[in-house]
């Protein structure tokens, strides 16, 4: 029924704080102009399109700053390649090919530790920065 429904995000009980937040920026994802957290010292800031590593800042595309917002939001779990290509492309076909060339060459602009590849499946936050 959620499917057909289109719903993205449920949270289950007990609802915590953040979980809630992050089910809030899951849906605004696009939308959302503020900053997301994702370790004590990486801060994405969605408007200015910059990511911060210890005071050093980082300009970003529109669309690598939406991928690392969609791999921060989702941050414990693995964001899937056709997930990927769903946000990021939306009605353009993408293969796995290019969605990894992408992520090549957004590595070479951060540090590479911060994306982990998760063979054949698709990308995460690295856990524990």
């Amino acid at each position: 029924k959620l499917i057909n429904l289109q719903i993205q995000h449920y949270i289950l009980k007990p609802i915590n704080a953040e979980r809630l937040l992050q089910a809030i920026n899951k849906a605004f994802l696009g939308k959302y102009t503020g900053c997301i957290k994702i370790s004590e010292n990486i801060l994405l800031y969605l408007d200015s399109k910059v990511l911060q590593i210890d005071k050093k800042e980082i300009t970003l595309s529109l669309r690598e700053t939406r991928f690392l917002s969609l791999l921060a939001t989702n941050k414990e779990q693995t964001v899937y390649y056709s997930t990927i290509e769903e946000k990021l492309w939306k009605d353009k076909p993408m293969s796995n090919g290019a969605i990894k060339s992408f992520v090549r060459d957004l590595r070479k602009k951060i540090p590479f530790e911060i994306i982990e590849n998760i063979s054949q499946v698709g990308y995460r936050i690295k856990p524990k920065l």
